[in-house]
């Protein structure tokens, strides 16, 4: 689709090596018709951090508290 995907955190909540992520996302492109398409939400991710450091998505849900769609 040759978009663009944004992604902004809005809050965090974190107990040792487990955190709930609220976000807001958007993404822009163009789809196979060639007509703009524009897709937003809200999301709610929960993470787990590892021995490395790095953060890993354990459970992911996109469309968390809203979502907004045109075509």
């Amino acid at each position: 689709m040759n978009g663009n995907l944004e992604t902004k955190i809005s809050g965090v909540i974190q107990t040792s090596d487990i955190a709930l992520v609220n976000s807001e996302w958007s993404f822009n492109g163009t789809g196979l018709d060639g007509k703009l398409v524009t897709i937003a939400g809200k999301a709610i991710d929960v993470l787990r951090r590892h021995s490395d450091g790095t953060w890993r998505i354990l459970i992911d849900n996109p469309w968390g508290t809203d979502l907004q769609m045109s075509v």
